[in-house]
């Protein structure tokens, strides 16, 4: 009965994340003039190695740069400060943030 309890639990409290996250998202992006974008104006302005995305920030409306990292590499992305990670092809940046195969 508890283990049923904690799952629902934890099915909602993600549904209510993801549902917080469109919110702020919609609410951030619709006023650019109050988005203070901490990453790149263009591709001149990531470091060498990264890649530049446009509208590739958490929300989508700020550019980013993105550092590829290996296989079972931290991905844990800082968007307040313009960080983000790329595993590599065939892995995705998993619930525990590290890069593993699809």
């Amino acid at each position: 009965m508890e283990v049923k309890f904690l799952l629902l639990l934890a099915a909602c409290l993600i549904g209510a994340a993801a549902q917080l996250t469109t919110s702020i998202c919609s609410q951030v992006c619709r006023n650019p003039r109050q988005v203070l974008c901490p990453g790149p104006a263009t591709a001149a302005d990531c470091k060498e190695g990264q890649i530049f995305k446009k509208n590739g920030s958490f929300c989508s409306c700020c550019n980013a740069c993105y550092t590829h990292v290996g296989a079972n590499r931290s991905c844990l992305a800082v968007p307040s400060r313009g960080i983000y990670y790329q595993c590599p092809e065939g892995y995705i940046c998993s619930y525990r943030e590290y890069c593993e195969k699809e």
